[in-house]
């Protein structure tokens, strides 16, 4: 019985060990812990490389009247042209971009017999971002914007001009023609630098907010602005000098484009209070908070096929050391966009 029981178990060990090489390969060859990912690193949607578009706009209106009821006989003409680039380049943590403008028109109507500048703007604005965090770092901009025509006031007929001086003296001239600006000129200079953070970024909404020190050069030095009193038969007319700023800047800046690519719009705001700025007059006395300069900058496209699109711009700008008026513009044109790189074709579904 003894016998039987041994003959047994020698025969249960033998098909165990001959059994341990199968279940040895079946194990995994080192047992890890499962892995658990705490902290989300964020990752953004920015690529690297070198990216970039280019987008030109053209105006253009030709009506002629004769012996219309209200209307005054001869030709109006209005064209005009605008350019938009931007450039992108990322690489790891940094982020610059660079967009660069152009725009110019001119007009001619019954009431003065000439070409007269209706529009004149050029601009560069460059920012270099740090992504310590996906969404916040530091930043440095600079930015530029001139005009590039000479410009002047054009009345319809002879008109007395009282121009004041930077030294208080007052210069008057009669003529139709008054030349105001030189080309690339008043041309003003930013610098800035300090936070940014992007709390939201989407295809239909981004919102970027930035804040810091700021900096700022005009040089108009000799140029004239109209600071005209209605109440007046003679126009007046303020030489400016060049103003250099320092202070406090702050920029919030939302921009999108809806699900179908069909609208899309950018709206920009910034304030720069000068607590240090070139000195005023005797006669002056304001505060750094009279002297703030605004801007509120915004467009609005509609796509009316793939490479044309009708473009809405606003453009208000306040800037005392100027000229101590808000500066309105308002714009519609077609633009013709091109784009570069061109998109590269949809990889076929598999």
């Amino acid at each position: 019985m003894q016998h039987c029981s041994f003959t047994g178990a020698a025969a249960a060990l033998a098909v165990t060990l001959l059994a341990l090489p199968s279940v040895a390969q079946e194990l995994p060859k080192k047992l890890e812990a499962p892995k658990h990912e705490y902290l989300s690193s964020g990752t953004s949607d920015r690529k690297d490389g070198l990216d970039g578009t280019l987008a030109v706009g053209a105006q253009f209106s030709v009506s002629d009247n004769r012996s219309v009821l209200g209307q005054t006989d001869g030709m109006s003409l209005l064209f005009g042209f605008k350019l938009d680039s931007t450039l992108q380049y990322n690489r790891g943590p940094w982020e610059w971009r660079t967009v660069i403008g152009m725009a110019g028109g001119m007009a001619r109507t019954p009431l003065i017999d000439q070409l007269v500048k209706a529009r004149d703007l050029a601009t560069l604005d460059s920012t270099a971002l740090y992504h310590v965090l996906p969404w916040f770092g530091p930043f440095l901009r600079v930015a530029a914007n001139t005009t590039m025509f000479r410009g002047a006031d054009v009345r319809p007929g002879e008109t007395t001009y009282l121009i004041r001086r930077e030294d208080g003296t007052v210069d008057a001239t009669v003529a139709e023609r008054l030349p105001m600006t030189d080309p690339f000129r008043p041309l003003t200079l930013k610098e800035s630098v300090g936070p940014f953070a992007q709390p939201v970024k989407s295809d239909a909404f981004s919102l970027e907010a930035r804040a810091g020190a700021g900096a700022r050069q005009s040089f108009a030095k000799g140029q004239l602005a109209l600071a005209d009193d209605a109440a007046t038969p003679e126009i007046e007319v303020q030489e400016m000098s060049n103003a250099y700023q320092l202070g406090m800047e702050a920029s919030l800046e939302m921009w999108g484009v809806t699900a179908n690519k069909g609208i899309s719009y950018r709206l920009m705001g910034e304030v720069l209070i000068p607590f240090m700025h070139t000195a005023l007059p005797t006669t002056e006395d304001r505060s750094a908070f009279d002297l703030a300069n605004l801007a509120l900058i915004g467009s609005l496209s509609f796509k009316v096929v793939e490479w044309a699109s009708v473009d809405y711009e606003l453009r208000l700008v306040r800037e005392p050391l100027l000229v101590d008026k808000l500066q309105t513009q308002n714009n519609v044109l077609l633009s013709l966009a091109l784009a570069y790189p061109p998109p590269k074709p949809a990889a076929p579904a598999k």
